[in-house]
């Protein structure tokens, strides 16, 4: 019991630093994969009725400006950072 406890006070757990390198390389991982996820944008674009269309294939309708205006930043469907494209045609 002695020896346990001795490790304890000195801050050191074999099991414990285990378990927390093994969380620590998740969270990583999970950090990598969200990376890569937001590495391409959903672009928003205005169709000529004023409704934005998404690149994850939805239809979007503002009462007034457009995402940015409206301080959308990341698309509420498919979660990836909006990218605002006007066709002024």
């Amino acid at each position: 019991m002695g020896d346990k406890r001795k490790h304890f006070e000195e801050g050191f757990c074999a099991d414990c630093a285990k378990t927390f390198n093994n969380k620590i390389e998740r969270l990583r991982a999970e950090l990598a994969e969200v990376k890569a996820r937001n590495a391409f944008p959903c672009t928003w674009t205005e169709d000529e009725d004023g409704s934005w269309e998404t690149a994850c294939d939805h239809l979007h309708l503002f009462y007034g400006g457009g995402p940015v205006e409206n301080e959308y930043i990341f698309c509420p469907y498919c979660g990836q950072k909006i990218k605002e494209r006007r066709d002024d045609g």
